[in-house]
């Protein structure tokens, strides 16, 4: 009896995957199986299972795609969206055609899918516009799924989901920017900066920063941040450009509360040909107790 039982356990095994195969198509049914074992797997045996799934770059991304606009654990969906990023990667990024395939996939569910989900999505998105081999160009299929994507993230709830839409849209402007996505992405660039998320803010100074943007000017706004990275940034953008921030704007950031940003404040000012007795004394104008001020 033990016996006839086992092999009936070993029949039905046989006869799933079996319709797996008839269903799926061998392919499809390797790269279902290999996701799977990918999720399950130690971080050590992934880069294996990851280099098998290459082998099959469109079915696997499938794959790969809808679990991954299903997932709401963190851990998983950086392991599924970092899959995604190689295996595109192997078959050409954006400017493979089964790639837009996965992103219709991914835009469908977006409005369902959890924040993690719609993070990893937006990074995979913007990694395959980066990785389009030398020569080649994104498949207008995608560029258009990109767009979408765009859209649909920047109204995210969820900050994560906003930064990465935001550095998809990085991607997207360095790769074609056309007249007609111009002024949305000054739309966007502008959102970003507003934004009251530091991750989201960095991206939109990348935004901003590009040079057919022209939109220095408005990423001064970020020098009144409350994060300490995100007035970084911005100084390291307006720092060298003396058209766009003088010098009595710079004087205050000499007293930021982040050391570094102060001594990057100092290293613009000399950079513009002030002495340090005139830095001193700008220090002291600019210094924000009153009594130091009178000095």
């Amino acid at each position: 009896m033990k016996f006839r039982s086992m092999a009936g356990w070993l029949l039905a095994a046989v006869a799933v995957a079996a319709a797996c195969l008839f269903f799926l198509g061998i392919d499809r049914a390797v790269a279902w199986w290999r996701v799977r074992q990918l999720l399950a797997a130690e971080p050590q045996a992934r880069a294996l299972l990851i280099d098998e799934l290459a082998k099959h770059p469109a079915s696997s991304c499938r794959q790969l795609a809808e679990i991954l606009v299903e997932e709401d654990d963190t851990d998983r969906a950086t392991i599924l969206g970092e899959a995604l990023c190689q295996v595109g990667r192997e078959s050409g990024g954006a400017a493979d055609p089964a790639m837009a395939e996965s992103l219709d996939m991914i835009v469908k569910g977006y409005r369902t899918c959890p924040p993690a989900g719609k993070e990893q999505a937006a990074l995979w998105a913007a990694s395959m516009v980066e990785r389009v081999p030398d020569g080649a160009r994104p498949t207008s299929e995608f560029v258009t799924g990109a767009h979408r994507l765009v859209e649909l993230g920047r109204v995210s709830a969820e900050p994560a989901p906003r930064a990465a839409t935001m550095r998809l849209a990085v991607s997207l402007a360095k790769a074609n920017l056309t007249e007609e996505t111009l002024s949305r992405f000054r739309e966007l660039a502008r959102s970003g900066i507003a934004d009251a998320d530091p991750r989201v803010q960095l991206a939109a100074i990348s935004l901003a920063t590009l040079p057919a943007m022209r939109m220095l000017d408005e990423v001064a706004h970020c020098l009144g941040s409350h994060s300490a990275e995100v007035r970084r940034g911005a100084l390291l953008v307006l720092g060298p450009n003396p058209e766009v921030l003088n010098e009595d704007a710079l004087l205050p950031l000499l007293h930021d509360a982040d050391p570094q940003n102060a001594s990057l404040a100092q290293s613009a000012l000399v950079a513009r040909g002030l002495s340090n007795d005139q830095i001193r004394l700008g220090r002291l104008i600019a210094d924000p107790k009153p009594t130091h001020r009178l000095e």
